[in-house]
């Protein structure tokens, strides 16, 4: 090699330094493979988040992606849609005692609300179903008494009328027994059986004591007389007669009892 040569190489290495050297200079830097793999793996990772709330473009679904080593990853499995994943709950949510105890409380609660509203519903009807036996009883009991009313309403004046069959029938037995005409008796006797016969159609009715046993009910005695025939408490003689109206009492017989 000639001194020219020699002269030649010196000059061309003095022009600068290693390309590599001057391209750190310039702002060129220089990337490792291994920080590569890691923004490859750090994009697969973000691209299957992105998948689980929304879909994934085609190509993501189908297309592996390659590393820079020349390995090819397995595409992401296709997400799930959030409505499925959220109509089945974890494993561990439903075996969850605290949840189930909830839920049993939260049962119990409904079954006694229910059985109350059933118990107040049937206490509500009971009530409902006395309230009308009340009504109804109140109803027959106002329809009785109105009856009764209608019935009764000439009550007064049948006992005013007493003391006037009780005359006549005095003087027809006086008549009888005395030299009175026979057809001025035969003619008061027509007049009180007429009287009766009208008095008897509104009501009115006598009752027989004679020979009966006596009923403090519907006798009056007013007096004890001996009688070795009959029993004590036997109605030996009818001083004035009893009469009823419409089965209602209207005046007790007044009557002689034996002793």
């Amino acid at each position: 090699m000639t001194g020219n040569d020699n002269e030649r190489r010196n000059r061309g290495d003095s022009k600068g330094p290693p390309a590599s050297q001057s391209g750190n200079r310039q702002g060129v830097y220089h990337i490792d493979i291994g920080d590569l793999m890691a923004l490859d793996d750090l994009s697969a990772q973000l691209e299957g988040l992105v998948g689980n709330y929304g879909d994934p473009p085609q190509a993501a679904k189908t297309t592996p992606t390659p590393s820079p080593r020349g390995h090819t990853q397995p595409a992401d499995p296709p997400a799930t849609p959030r409505h499925e994943s959220a109509a089945m709950p974890p494993a561990e949510t439903a075996n969850d005692p605290d949840r189930q105890r909830e839920a049993l409380l939260a049962s119990l609660a409904a079954s006694r609300s229910a059985a109350t509203n059933d118990a107040e519903l049937t206490r509500t009807k009971e009530r409902l179903q006395r309230l009308s036996n009340d009504f109804q009883n109140y109803r027959r009991r106002t329809e009785e008494k109105a009856d009764d009313a209608v019935r009764f309403a000439g009550e007064k004046l049948l006992k005013d009328l007493l003391p006037v069959i009780d005359n006549l029938e005095r003087a027809v037995g006086l008549a009888s027994t005395t030299s009175t005409s026979d057809s001025f008796v035969t003619g008061v006797r027509m007049v009180l059986d007429l009287f009766l016969r009208v008095l008897t159609n509104h009501g009115l009715e006598s009752f027989k004591c004679v020979g009966e046993k006596f009923d403090p009910a519907i006798h009056e005695a007013v007096q004890v007389a001996a009688d070795l025939e009959k029993e004590p408490g036997i109605v030996l003689e009818e001083i004035i007669k009893g009469y009823t109206f419409h089965g209602r009492l209207l005046r007790p017989a007044r009557v002689v009892v034996s002793g």
